[in-house]
């Protein structure tokens, strides 16, 4: 098969999944609107919040400020080399920083940069990874997004806010050369449109709206794109890591829901959260196992399930992060209608962030693994730095601690010669009969008399669910015995499901019945009992750290540390004590305002469109187009210039949801914030109105219809600009 015979299969394939994909949405997107509301979401897209944080302030406020204002770097390579040097690089020098260029993209920007888009593409940033470079910041990881246009000269940021226990939308406006960068706090209701989950999005998989697509990175080639020092051409991997911070951001909501209200209020609420805590930390320090017989862990799941029930006994709904992948400049399409910008800059229906999406998932404590999920999430809120640092505390104190010994009995050892000097063991000690008894299995590596490697598989204790193979680093052997050195990996001791460090393994078959002995030091003990003080003693310049407030585990985890190894770093950009105040551009109540003026004009009453769309179309920014903005005057002109989009978008409504090319507006989230229904709006009065209002102005046009583009021709909304589409050259 040539080249191109495999590229045309693959459209093809790409195409069925886009017909199969419009099928289903055409099917289930009215039922699943409509029942938006009835959810128990853990973010419910139709409440966006202030848009000034409650309590707190975002991560990007943090790091991008000195003495109470802000100070962003300008030019952008200057800023990504600052947030290189935050991001640093893993234990294997991958960059924790990722970056991908969109020249054709779904933002609110995404037309900013005509008709330059594959000279100026969009930049999408995103830090994934953890790096002990700057040991002293707080995680950043998955918590801090970033865009860019250039063309616009603004940047786009979301970041979370560790004591709002929230993502933050912002915008930075004047970025370019010569001008003080503005930073605002975004309209939340503007951008909970798209991001329905309050948090970031990314599309799935090709992502060939990216520069992974091999015809847009050739495309942006051959314009000699501004990149800004990052690759052009490159796979998936980027945006791929990108996809998966997205993923884990997403939760972040939904474990803080866990802790905040699953556990509930008062001294069982604290409790219960505690329980997930030390549970967590267990899991962490061991590998993934934890402690499933403590009577901390029993309280805190029957605490747990009961307020499950009482709270989301028909789900938990989990929002989606996840936009189809929208397929973009293949050889076989877009190159044909390259000198079309509006078959390129199209984005129909199914496509739009716009569209309502249902919930990725629904959570039962019926299932479970349900009510396990908070204590595998409550680790996305501590660094591996800091659980290493409570490892080196454990093993800094540990020899005060008591020893337990547990034999373990075994089968005759397996010895298999693979030279001279050295010798394979198979070891395998099944667990008994008995509930919780223990089992291990083992490959051992002798040199003469020294243990040079091997791994313990499958180690149980108590009852609890096996360990991660642990690494053999030592130890001696005699003719009939073996004591073997163990590590979690190369900085962390070996730890049992109770945290309690497993000091050494000895294997011994001189006896009849071979047999094991695993000893462990309690020195988990220590901490559970600096959580008990924790939870019991006067907290003075604090709330109790286990209260009904967000988690942040970097700050619970230094108080903790604190009172382990006497140590409470200062870390640098989230403890700043001064930091710049939290602004937006424009009021709610400037809106009301400006309703209230259009009521009172003469001319043009645009009194409806206010209340159905001020919200996102009064605002100062230009994306998405700002008709509403200015005075009555300034308003009503830009109102008659995109009446015909306007007039599109309201027939939308009419349309069955299989025919629609663009999603209807209001959008179908917004009309619940109308007060109306997914059922009722179609045929409603006030749509009606709306309409009527909008003829009179554009006068009674025909209808769009399905053809690809046909709603990008119409007479562009505002701002204005200059036409003509710079065709990018085909890919050799």
């Amino acid at each position: 098969m040539s080249d191109l015979d495999a590229e045309r299969a693959q459209l093809g394939i790409r195409l069925c999944a886009v017909l199969v994909m419009a099928v289903t949405l055409c099917l289930c997107h009215n039922a699943r609107a409509a029942q938006a509301s009835a959810w128990s979401w853990v973010v419910d897209p139709l409440d966006p919040q202030a848009d000034l944080p409650p309590i707190g302030h975002s991560l990007f406020d943090r790091l991008f400020s000195r003495a109470g204002r802000y100070a962003v770097p300008y030019p952008f390579p200057a800023l990504l080399r600052r947030l290189e040097q935050y991001a640093g690089v893993d234990a294997l020098g991958r960059p924790g920083l990722k970056h991908v260029l969109i020249p054709l993209g779904r933002s609110l920007q995404r037309t900013a940069a005509a008709p330059d888009y594959f000279r100026l593409p969009r930049v999408v940033v995103a830090i994934d990874g953890e790096t002990d470079r700057r040991a002293l910041t707080g995680l950043l990881k998955d918590r801090l997004y970033i865009g860019y246009q250039e063309k616009a000269a603004v940047l786009e940021v979301i970041s979370y806010n560790a004591e709002a226990g929230r993502f933050e939308f912002q915008i930075v406006k004047d970025y370019r050369a010569g001008a003080r960068p503005q930073v605002f706090y975004a309209n939340r209701a503007v951008c909970m449109s798209c991001h329905q989950n309050a948090a970031p999005i990314f599309s799935r998989q090709q992502w060939d709206e990216t520069n992974a697509n091999p015809h847009i990175a050739a495309a942006l080639l051959a314009q000699h794109a501004h990149n800004y020092g990052i690759a052009v051409t490159r796979g998936v991997d980027e945006p791929y890591a990108i996809d998966n911070a997205t993923d884990r951001a997403n939760l972040l909501s939904a474990w803080q829901t866990l802790w905040r209200d699953g556990c509930g209020n008062g001294t069982s609420g604290d409790r219960c959260r505690a329980g997930a805590f030390v549970a967590m930390l267990q899991a962490r320090l061991s590998g993934g196992a934890f402690d499933r017989e403590s009577e901390r862990y029993r309280q805190h799941r029957r605490v747990l399930e009961a307020n499950w029930q009482r709270l989301w006994l028909d789900g938990l709904a989990i929002p989606d992060p996840n936009l189809p992948n929208r397929a973009v400049l293949t050889r076989n399409s877009a190159y044909t209608d390259a000198h079309d910008e509006a078959a390129l800059v199209e984005v129909s229906a199914p496509f739009e962030p716009l569209a309502s999406r249902p919930p990725l998932e629904s959570w039962s404590y019926t299932k479970a693994e349900d009510l396990d999920r908070l204590i595998g999430g409550l680790g996305e809120f501590v660094a591996q730095r800091d659980v290493r640092r409570l490892d080196r505390a454990l093993r800094n104190r540990g020899n005060r601690a008591k020893q337990v010994v547990i034999a373990v009995a075994c089968a005759p050892v397996e010895r298999k010669l693979l030279s001279s000097q050295r010798v394979r063991l198979g070891v395998r000690c099944p667990a008994a009969e008995a509930p919780g008894a223990a089992a291990l299995r083992a490959r051992i590596y002798l040199d003469g008399t020294k243990v040079v490697g091997g791994a313990i598989e499958g180690l149980r204790l108590s009852g609890s669910d096996a360990l991660p193979a642990l690494s053999v680093v030592g130890g001696v052997a005699t003719a009939h015995a073996v004591r073997l050195a163990l590590r979690k990996d190369s900085d962390s001791a070996a730890r049992a499901a109770s945290g309690d460090r497993i000091e050494a393994i000895a294997l011994d078959w001189s006896l009849p019945a071979p047999r094991a002995s695993i000893r462990l030091r309690e020195d988990f003990g220590s901490v559970e009992m600096a959580i008990d003080n924790m939870l019991t003693e006067e907290q003075v310049d604090q709330l109790n750290p286990f209260a009904a407030v967000p988690i942040d585990g970097t700050k619970l985890m230094d108080t903790l540390l604190a009172r382990l190894d006497g140590r409470k770093p200062r870390r640098c950009c989230i403890d700043r004590e001064v930091l710049p105040k939290p602004r937006v551009e424009q009021s709610r109540e400037t809106r009301a305002a400006r309703e209230q003026q259009s009521a009172d004009a003469s001319v043009l009453d645009l009194t409806r469109f206010y209340r159905a769309c001020g919200t996102c179309h009064d605002t100062p920014d230009p994306a998405p187009p700002n008709f509403l903005a200015g005075d009555a005057a300034q308003a009503q002109a830009q109102f008659r210039q995109c009446a015909p989009r306007i007039r599109a978008r309201l027939q939308m409504w009419a349309k069955e949801p299989s025919q629609r090319v663009k999603t209807p507006m209001p959008p179908p989230l917004g009309i619940h914030l109308l007060g109306s229904s997914l059922d009722t709006w179609p045929k409603s009065a006030e749509l009606q109105a709306l309409l009527q209002q909008v003829d009179r102005v554009v006068g009674n046009g025909p209808s769009i219809g399905s053809t690809a583009g046909e709603y990008e021709r119409l007479p562009r909304c505002m701002p204005l600009r200059a036409a003509g589409f710079a065709k990018p050259t085909a890919p050799s």
